[in-house]
């Protein structure tokens, strides 16, 4: 209720009597103790404390690893720090758990765009190395059904096969390639093996940086590479299930 109320400081010190109570007492419940640390980071937030924000995030993090909301604080404080490569991986491992978190979306796109300024055309070398998060991180809405995404004209590989669809299953989590060739659609599930997922994620961000400035010739030759790449992957993993 202080919190709410705006009453951040206050807020800030029942979050620190109630965590200091959880240590004294003896009570090990990793879950609420991420809760108390990721609710005193908001309140540091507020206040303008990156660094103790940072801080409690990373103490969250420790005990629920991938969990959502100190994942985002962190990453809105070392923003606030300028420190934008790690600002950036945390965002991008935001987008993992959840891909609908808008402003994770775009805080990624402004990123990246500083990052091209400060660092030059090689500013994912200098980035630090973004962890997998695993399918048991990530949300996934069991009522929904199956979601069919068609992306039209952006993704590279439409352009290699036509008509390239995306297939989530919301109870595995699993990822589908469906490519159609006259008239005929053909599977190949991403999750087999680390390669595909860091061939898609390389190119996704990848249209990022030409996006923000098309005329980064680097990008684009990276582009069509790592685009030849997949198509190679797909082809062979087809020729395998074939076999």
């Amino acid at each position: 209720m202080l919190f709410k109320n705006g009453q951040f400081g206050e807020a800030l010190e029942k979050y620190t009597q109630a965590i200091d109570g959880c240590k004294q007492a003896g009570i090990d419940s990793p879950e609420d103790l991420c809760i108390l640390y990721s609710n005193r980071a908001a309140c540091y937030l507020k206040d303008g404390n990156s660094a103790d924000c940072i801080q409690d995030c990373t103490s969250a993090l420790e005990l629920r690893p991938f969990s959502l909301k100190p994942l985002l604080r962190r990453a809105m404080a070392y923003e606030s720090l300028e420190r934008y490569r790690k600002a950036y991986v945390d965002y991008k491992i935001v987008l993992q758990v959840d891909v609908s978190v808008q402003a994770a979306q775009d805080s990624v796109h402004r990123i990246t765009k500083l990052l091209i300024e400060q660092d030059g055309t090689d500013w994912r070398e200098k980035l630090p190395e973004i962890p997998m998060v695993p399918l048991s991180a990530q949300q996934h809405s069991k009522e929904e059904p199956a979601r069919v995404e068609q992306e039209k004209g952006s993704c590279p590989l439409a352009g290699v096969f036509g008509v390239v669809v995306l297939l989530k299953h919301p109870f595995q989590g699993h990822f589908f390639f469906s490519i159609r060739q006259h008239d005929l659609f053909q599977y190949f599930d991403i999750q087999t093996g680390p390669w595909c997922l860091d061939y898609l994620s390389s190119s996704a961000d990848l249209q990022e940086v030409l996006q923000l400035d098309p005329n980064v010739q680097e990008a684009e030759k990276e582009l069509e590479e790592v685009t030849a790449l997949l198509k190679e992957s797909l082809l062979q993993t087809h020729a395998r299930n074939r076999t």
